[in-house]
């Protein structure tokens, strides 16, 4: 590739293609033939040389940005159709982990002495009825018409059927594989959509007709002036959450928003054993089974051919490494609250098949775990960020927790625990679709000195909507211009505040709270060899037998080396290595400023100093 041209090379007879040469030389996968290895992000395409025949592969990245973007979606458009093989198997192509089902026991190839005979004769006798002599425009009409009544026969009947017309008509490869490749576009076209269908009957379920009681049950606890309380409290006891107050609130108000038009997505960092994973299964559990969808990993098809059924979704993707292949899909879906997937259609005049953008409305959640230290800026911009507690006293307090819980006194019942869900599932079921509006947007401020302020400044909005829109039912409704409404107060400002600050805090650092927490124990060691009068440096030892004592959890030695460069590569630290291979020895070149109570006051961004708090909002609204 070179100056936006996309060439390639005959390896046989040394012809080279350009990027519109190489699109008429695309082939479908040879039958029985091994192909190159797959490289990740990567489409593998088989190119047939038109002079020497000779086939060779080229890989092509399938992120499709300027200035490939027009060969790349055309070369991934055939593609997708033709990597998807006869029985396009979702456990393995889309990585759903089963969640869209396919034949198990797939019924076994048809010999051409066992195909219909019906079929067969028909077949046939439709290529024998076409006159030689027909007008070449109209022939490959009646060729494909042929051809659409074998569309539920196996390859080997289709690739002999297509031999019979090759024989008869004494057409060519390339005009062969012309045919070939409408007949597949339109055959794997149907599959996908019963695939889809099936999915989207095992897991839809329909919504849950409520009693005037559950009604009633649900309206009460909605109404309630400490609702967010109430579900705090009821995250401990149903969901069996210890701690993690900002983290479960933070999941449930974005799982509250995918009712939204523009709802919040969130990333949960943390290491392996950190309770990531457990923390947003809990959650989980108190949406309805209508409105979410529990995923290991995706693929972008697999995703894109939901389209609008995500609208409104809650999505829980266990483990960011399961959607490297969807990333480009899941920032626009976060962005745009849209998806657009190319489908193909046929042309009722010439029966040939195209393929055309289709845009779906699907605004939804998306909430997803890792154990990566960071994430693509990309898709950073677009979500919170949150961090799993795995300092000592949280983990101190889990186990006593689990110790307790050996005591069947002080376990909460599993009938109790689905009352509670059953609860949470109707409360969400009645709130209503309403817009939201912040009448005191004029007395907020928000960080102003970058670009990614744009987008933290707007999920900070929607974040305030999402409370007040929970608390609907404790407000009155209000019309303008024939739009209905309701008005976010004082204490939903509160509220986001209190749960936003610490998640804004962290998106706007340059280090992650782990850093930071490694940070601390350095400063103290620096702090300790002062007073002792020895050479301010210190080994990686010393940083974790230090940890403990400050109530850190630094035994992780290759994650807290990811901490300690991330820290060197932001000159919060410096390091000296006598010879490689050797011990190395830190010392903190930041210059830290500790309050009275020991607490260093500027690891801390200074930027959400320019946040609005409460008190000062409550002021400029008294004052107006």
């Amino acid at each position: 590739m070179s100056n936006g041209e996309l060439q390639a090379k005959c390896e046989s007879c040394g012809t080279i293609y350009n990027s519109d040469e190489l699109l008429n030389q695309v082939i479908d996968f040879p039958h029985g033939v091994s192909t190159p290895e797959r490289k990740p992000g990567m489409y593998l395409v088989p190119i047939q040389c038109g002079k020497c025949n000779h086939i060779f592969y080229l890989y092509v990245p399938n992120e499709q940005s300027p200035p490939f973007s027009e060969i790349i979606l055309r070369i991934s458009e055939a593609m997708e159709m033709m990597e998807m093989d006869d029985e396009p198997n979702w456990d393995d192509e889309s990585h759903w982990d089963d969640e869209f089902p396919h034949d198990d026991d797939p019924s076994p190839p048809i010999t051409s002495g066992e195909l219909s005979e019906n079929k067969l004769s028909q077949f046939k006798n439709i290529i024998k009825s076409i006159d030689k002599n027909m007008d070449a425009s109209e022939r490959p009409n009646k060729i494909r018409e042929a051809l659409s009544i074998m569309i539920d026969e196996p390859s080997s009947d289709i690739e002999a059927c297509l031999k019979l017309v090759k024989d008869e008509f004494g057409l060519n490869a390339r005009e062969i594989e012309a045919f070939r490749k409408d007949f597949n576009e339109i055959r794997n076209k149907r599959k996908l959509d019963k695939s889809k269908n099936d999915f989207i009957k095992r897991y839809s379920t329909p919504p849950k007709e409520l009693s005037e009681q559950e009604k009633q049950q649900a309206l009460a606890y909605l109404k309630d002036p400490n609702l967010i309380n109430n579900i705090s409290r009821d995250i401990g006891l149903a969901g069996e959450v210890v701690g993690e107050e900002t983290n479960k609130m933070m999941i449930y108000l974005a799982a509250i928003s995918r009712k939204l038009k523009k709802p919040i997505s969130l990333v949960i960092f943390g290491k392996s054993s950190s309770g990531k994973s457990y923390l947003a299964n809990a959650i989980e559990k108190f949406i309805p089974p209508e409105d979410k969808l529990i995923l290991s990993s995706s693929s972008a098809r697999a995703f894109e051919y939901l389209g609008d059924w995500l609208k409104h979704k809650f999505v829980l993707v266990q483990e960011w490494e399961g959607l490297e292949g969807i990333l480009p899909t899941i920032r626009t879906l976060q962005s745009e609250g849209k998806l657009s997937r190319l489908v193909t259609i046929q042309n009722p005049d010439d029966k040939t098949y195209k393929s055309v953008a289709k845009s779906f409305e699907c605004p939804c959640s998306v909430v997803v775990t890792t154990t990566k230290e960071g994430i693509h800026n990309e898709n950073s911009t677009r979500i919170f960020e949150l961090y799993a507690d795995d300092t000592v006293p949280q983990t101190r307090n889990v186990v006593r927790e689990t110790i307790l819980k050996a005591n069947i006194k002080h376990r909460n019942s599993e009938n109790n625990k689905i009352k509670i869900f059953n609860l949470h599932h109707n409360i969400q079921r009645i709130l209503e679709p309403i817009e939201v509006d912040i009448p005191f947007a004029q007395h907020l401020s928000f960080p102003d000195r970058t670009t990614r302020n744009r987008r933290d400044s707007e999920r900070f909005m929607q974040l305030i909507k999402t409370v007040a829109y929970l608390r609907q039912k404790q407000k009155k409704i209000k019309y303008y211009n024939d739009v209905k409404y309701i008005e976010a107060d004082l204490y939903d400002y509160e509220i986001a505040y209190i749960y936003g600050l610490p998640v804004i805090s962290a998106t706007l650092d340059q280090i992650s709270e782990r850093s930071k927490n490694v940070l601390r124990v350095c400063c103290s060691l620096m702090d300790d060899l002062k007073q002792k009068g020895q050479q301010i440096e210190f080994t990686v030892n010393q940083i974790q037998e230090k940890a403990p004592s400050l109530g850190f959890d630094l035994d992780n030695r290759q994650d807290l080396y990811k901490q300690l460069n991330a820290l060197v590569e932001y000159e919060y630290l410096d390091f000296n290595q006598p010879k490689p291979k050797e011990k190395k020895y830190y010392t903190v070149i930041f210059n830290y400023v500790r309050d009275q109570g020991g607490n260093i006051i500027n690891i801390e961004t200074p930027e959400t100093k320019d946040i609005t708090t409460p008190d000062s909002l409550k002021n400029k609204l008294a004052s107006t």
